[in-house]
């Protein structure tokens, strides 16, 4: 450990003091971020369809994903969250950390924090962390993928055009349910499971009257309740991942 000019401070001291300045530094940056992104929202509200990347590019010089990036940390942590002293989130949060939990999705991020005890995490490691999650949330979505295949199957689907069929209207459901729920449901971002329910109750409607149409292989009774038990599947595993994995 060196002793810097005779003086007693060493290298180990300096470099705490640097990284002291950072995070104070990024704890500011995340409250600029903040700001910004709640003046970047109000333009947005305020200009007409196809203005939105001129005004950026003109007046504030922000690339379309700087500004979506900037947007998205005022919604996910607005102002009254960093200053309440209700808020689920960390207080001490920074701005590199802030960006990196943009990974887990809302209504998981608190205990998220908890868990990790993120406040000892370089960011190497949180960025990690996060990645891990986001494997388990995939390896979990592609065992329920497999369920409903196997379902199909055992359901006495053999055609090509009935897997064709099959395999078309769960990408553009299960597509459209995923982004719902990413959205935390546009109606009620707070109760992320009642979200799951009405989005199912609508990809049951779209599925039973796509398969209903499209599939002749068997009797519409067998795909009526075919759509219901791999919806009803789907609804108990989507209840399971939310419960415990960031969806």
């Amino acid at each position: 450990m060196s002793n810097v000019g005779g003086s007693g401070r060493t290298t180990h001291v300096i470099a705490a003091e640097i990284n002291m300045i950072k995070y104070q530094a990024e704890r500011v940056n995340l409250a600029a971020a903040v700001e910004i992104g709640r003046r970047l929202t109000e333009a947005k509200a305020l200009l007409k369809y196809g203005e939105w990347g001129k005004w950026l590019e003109e007046s504030v010089d922000f690339s379309q994903s700087r500004a979506n990036k900037l947007m998205r940390i005022f919604k996910e942590y607005g102002a009254e969250q960093l200053t309440s002293s209700n808020s689920d989130l960390n207080p001490n949060l920074n701005y590199s950390q802030a960006v990196l939990l943009l990974g887990i999705p809302k209504e998981e991020r608190a205990q998220f924090i908890i868990d990790m005890d993120i406040e000892g995490m370089t960011n190497q490691e949180l960025r990690k962390a996060v990645n891990e999650r986001k494997q388990e949330t995939y390896i979990t979505y592609k065992n329920k993928v497999y369920d409903l295949l196997n379902i199909f199957w055992l359901f006495g689907f053999r055609q090509r055009r009935s897997w064709l069929i099959f395999l078309a209207i769960n990408l553009v459901t299960q597509g459209a349910l995923n982004l719902w729920l990413n959205n935390g449901g546009s109606l009620i971002p707070s109760y992320l499971i009642i979200s799951l329910i009405i989005g199912e109750f609508f990809v049951f409607l779209a599925e039973l009257i796509g398969f209903s149409y499209f599939i002749k292989e068997h009797k519409k009774g067998r795909i009526l309740i075919y759509v219901i038990v791999a919806n009803l599947l789907s609804l108990i595993a989507g209840g399971y991942i939310i419960s415990v994995l960031p969806v």
